[in-house]
């Protein structure tokens, strides 16, 4: 599973690797937005009648922000990019951080997870449609699972055996993990071109070197 910005997760761990290089995930520290594409044609007449026609079923947009990543982050971004959205043909994973749910109860049910929430409009068991796939995360390790199971407004059942991506033991995700949905999306080509270099962070450390300000938007390659 490819898994922006991690690149290909790794199982039984909290990391991906691209090129051999292992990165961990991180949340766009100036925050994450996503709003629903209606694909409709609307045309107007001259007796102020109205023609809508539906050209394709609604995508998702997704948009992550950053201010003053470190230059480390900023490569890790552009080395993701580089090695997966080739002409935008290459489909990949990505958190919805802006659809972020608190569970009030995650159990193990015969060694799948059950996740307690009061909305599940975000989730299918069907493929192709909405997130077939999500991830609990504390801030630091996640775990990742297909949703096997749909309660309508009650809880989902993640599949966390098939692929065992993740290393978030089930104690911390009762007591601190947040349930994100993850789509399947494209990146449009030239995304790396809003990021613009802000301060020099001049120390010893890994973090050394341009800072950068800028936005990613990713479009879901399914309905939703």
């Amino acid at each position: 599973m490819l898994i922006f910005p991690i690149g290909t997760a790794v199982a039984a761990t909290s990391f991906g690797t691209i090129d051999s290089r292992t990165y961990k995930i991180f949340e766009p520290n100036n925050g994450a937005n996503s709003f629903i594409n209606d694909n409709v044609l609307i045309t107007s007449f001259e007796q102020m009648t109205t023609l809508t026609r539906k050209k394709s079923s609604p995508s998702l947009t997704i948009q992550y922000s950053y201010n003053d990543i470190y230059n480390d982050e900023f490569r890790q971004i552009e080395h993701f990019v580089e090695s997966a959205s080739e002409g935008a043909l290459t489909s990949f994973y990505i958190v919805d951080f802006s659809r972020g749910q608190t569970p009030t109860n995650v159990a193990s049910v015969s060694n799948d997870w059950s996740i307690s929430i009061n909305d599940t409009r975000f989730y299918s068991t069907t493929q192709n449609q909405k997130a077939n796939h999500a991830v609990v995360w504390d801030g630091k390790r996640y775990k990742e699972g297909q949703v096997s199971v749909l309660s309508a407004n009650a809880s989902i059942t993640l599949d966390i055996n098939a692929n065992n991506y993740g290393s978030l033991p089930l104690t911390k995700a009762q007591s601190d993990g947040i349930l994100y949905p993850l789509y399947e999306v494209y990146l449009p080509q030239s995304a790396m071109g809003s990021f613009k270099q802000t301060q020099y962070w001049n120390d010893k450390s890994v973090h050394k070197g341009f800072m950068r300000t800028g936005d990613l938007g990713f479009v879901t390659r399914y309905k939703v």
